[in-house]
């Protein structure tokens, strides 16, 4: 039985894997206040909010590392334009060349819908310096197959 369970789950990552490399558009520095979310604020995240406080304060803040960038969902016009006005290409959003993912500057009637990472955001909006309130965005177009599966987590 249990090796069966695992086929399945094999199965289902791989097609996660899948639906996720269709969908993904590169990476992005936005500014904080750019940010929405999918989900209303849970019961925590005054709690999550305060820990994630204490970590920047005495370990420092990391918007840029991989492994604290931020999901969102973009649809695939308002990214296009986006990338026309902002004077860069879909390459430079995938190879993020000098390090660093390219600041793209978002109208307001362009909002990037995040899947995670409110209380993240919340944190750092109180604890970074004005000017310096962006963080990093793994951009996914929506309606590609899978965007839905991006927010499952364990």
């Amino acid at each position: 039985m249990t090796t069966m369970l695992q086929d399945l789950v094999d199965c289902q990552q791989i097609r996660l894997c899948e639906d996720r490399s269709s969908s993904f558009r590169g990476t992005i520095s936005v500014d904080l206040d750019r940010l929405t979310f999918v989900q209303p604020p849970g019961d925590g995240l005054p709690e999550n909010v305060r820990k994630l406080l204490e970590i920047f304060c005495t370990k420092g803040c990391y918007p840029f590392e991989p492994e604290n960038r931020i999901a969102a969902i973009i649809e695939p016009k308002n990214l296009q334009s986006t990338l026309q006005a902002s004077g860069l290409s879909q390459h430079a959003l995938l190879e993020n060349p000098g390090g660093m993912p390219p600041m793209l500057n978002l109208p307001f009637e362009y909002p990037l819908r995040c899947l995670k990472g409110r209380s993240r955001v919340e944190a750092a909006k109180v604890h970074l310096p004005p000017g310096k309130r962006v963080w990093a965005v793994d951009l996914y177009l929506e309606g590609v197959a899978g965007h839905s599966l991006l927010s499952r987590r364990y």
